[in-house]
This record gives structure tokens, sequence and C-alpha cells, in this order.
């Protein structure tokens, strides 16, 4: 069966041949020039039917066929690999600054809290209230930290001497007791020169108070040489707790 390429219908001479590249088909001819080109019903039917286009062959007009039935697609190929990293680009320009901010509020002024009390009893007077070690401001010299006693018999003491439990010796020649010994968070001398700058401490009649002597823990046999208060418990008796304090 064959179907015409264009509705012409021409019942002149017909030829039977095959072109390269095109299906078979069969060729009509009318006037001189003008031919017509059937070609064999070969399409699939999901197919559009051919293209056709009018040409001109040596001053005459021709009917042809441009395209036939396509192949079947062929498999879809490996992708190829990645490419290089292109190169970096460069920075860009920076950007327009934005607009300042407004002014903040001005802060208070501070309040200068430098102390230059010069004993415990000054630093009471100032407001400082707990017991504890405080830089002190004595007359001619540098500061002096010292133990202040804030609540015994109206505070405003500086502590020197401390006994508690026998950590520290305290039977040590006059270089140690001038320069003082013990430590902040026990038992201590806080040294003649200190004592001198601070108000002063004197020692006399001997064994009527001896608080450096020897911690012997209460009674004791030996004569005079404990922690021993005459006027208190005796010379036979060794004080557990025992503090000196100036005002």
């Amino acid at each position: 069966m064959l179907t015409p390429v264009v509705g012409i219908k021409i019942g002149l001479r017909i030829n039977r041949r095959r072109q390269p590249g095109l299906m078979n088909h069969i060729t009509s001819c009318g006037r001189p020039g003008v031919c017509v080109t059937y070609l064999r019903r070969r399409w699939c039917s999901k197919l559009p039917p051919p293209d056709v286009k009018v040409i001109g062959v040596e001053g005459s007009d021709k009917l042809t066929i441009l395209r036939g039935c396509p192949g079947t697609p062929g498999a879809p190929g490996q992708p190829g690999p990645p490419g290089p990293a292109g190169p970096k680009g460069e920075s860009g320009a920076p950007g327009i600054p934005g607009k300042m901010g407004p002014q903040g509020v001005k802060g208070d002024p501070g309040v200068c809290t430098l102390s230059s009390a010069q004993n415990c009893k000054e630093l009471l007077e100032q407001g400082q209230s707990l017991t504890g070690w405080y830089t002190i401001y004595p007359p001619g010299g540098a500061p002096l930290v010292v133990l202040c006693d804030m609540e015994s018999d109206g505070g405003g003491w500086i502590v020197f001497q401390r006994r508690v439990d026998g950590s520290v010796d305290f039977y040590r020649d006059w270089n140690d007791y001038k320069k003082g010994f013990g430590h902040q968070s026990g038992e201590f001398w806080l040294g003649n020169d200190n004592l001198h700058r601070a108000g002063g401490w004197w020692y006399n009649a001997c064994h009527d108070s001896n608080l450096n002597g020897r911690y012997l823990t209460g009674d004791h046999k030996s004569y005079a040489n404990g922690v021993n208060w005459v006027r208190g418990k005796g010379h036979h008796y060794s004080y557990k707790v025992s503090e000196m304090k100036i005002r």
C-alpha cells in the first residue's frame, strides 16, 4: 500500500527506485520538472509522519523526503569524571562602613576607697567590721599587714601573737622574734620591729606572764616554762589558747 507525501493525484508515469538514505519509494511525475514521491507505509504508529520540503533543482520544483523513521536511541554513556577545581576568585571590595551609633550615657564617677588608717581602730571607724587581715599605714614606714580583731571588747585590736594548737615552735632566738614568724592561718608572732611601729609592747617581771612559753596543754610539773600567766592559773598550768593585742 502506498501513501502520498503530498495529496496531489497525478496519473502519469511511475518510477520505482531506491534512493540512498530513504525508504522504498515511488516517484510520479506530471508536467516536466514536477514530481510526487510516494513512500511505502513502514513508519511506526507512534512516530509522526516524515518532514516534506520543496527544493529547487535546476530551475524546477521537486518534492522530496528530508528524514525517515528515526532509529532506537542508544544507551546513555557513563558520566565523565569531574573537572579540576577552578582557581579561587579575588576578594571583593570592602563594603561601605555603617553609620555610627548614638553616644551612650555617661557613667557615674567612681569612688576612691584608698585607706590611710594607721591601726585597726581607725579601720573600724571607717566601717570595716569583720575580723581579718588588713593593711595599715603606721607613721614613718611602709604599709603593714596585720590581723585586726573587730569583735572583742569593742573591736579595733591589732593581734600580734596567737597560740591555738602548738603547731609553731615559739622557743626561738632574738632574731626570729625581731623579724616575726608563723603563718596567718594559725599561730604567729608579728615581730618586734613591727610591734615598735604599731605602738610597742614590753616584757617585764619575767615569768609573771610568759605567753610565749612551751605549749604544754594544761597542767604540768615543770616550773614556769609553759604558756603561763601567774595571776591566772599560776606557773604550773599552760594555756591552750592565747592572743596578745594592742589598740
